[in-house]
């Protein structure tokens, strides 16, 4: 009896595998993925299409920041290493620093 089941699930393997190669290349979700994701257009093209639909006022933005209200932006700080250990040391001696987490 259980060479017959061991035979069975040969069979059944056999058949499953021949289906699958069946469809291999007929549709791009049979494929791997690096095939499946592979683009038909380059990324000049889409590039211009963008820019084309931009210039008509036809495109339009969507998504979670479409909404998003426009920020102005923030100029960056720089500042040198030397002034933050200054500064670090100016709020320990004034005790302002308060302890976070266990150390």
């Amino acid at each position: 009896m259980s060479a017959t089941r061991q035979l069975f699930a040969a069979a059944l393997f056999t058949v499953a595998g021949l289906s699958a190669s069946a469809f291999a290349g007929t549709n791009p979700a049979y494929e791997s993925p690096a095939v499946a994701a592979q683009s038909l257009r380059s990324a000049e093209a889409v590039r211009a299409e963008v820019q084309n639909l931009q210039a008509r006022g036809a495109f339009k933005a969507v998504g979670e920041f479409a909404d998003a209200p426009v920020v102005a932006v923030v100029p960056a700080v720089t500042l040198s290493r030397e002034t933050v250990r200054a500064e670090v040391a100016a709020a320990q001696a004034a005790k302002s620093l308060t302890r976070q987490g266990e150390l």
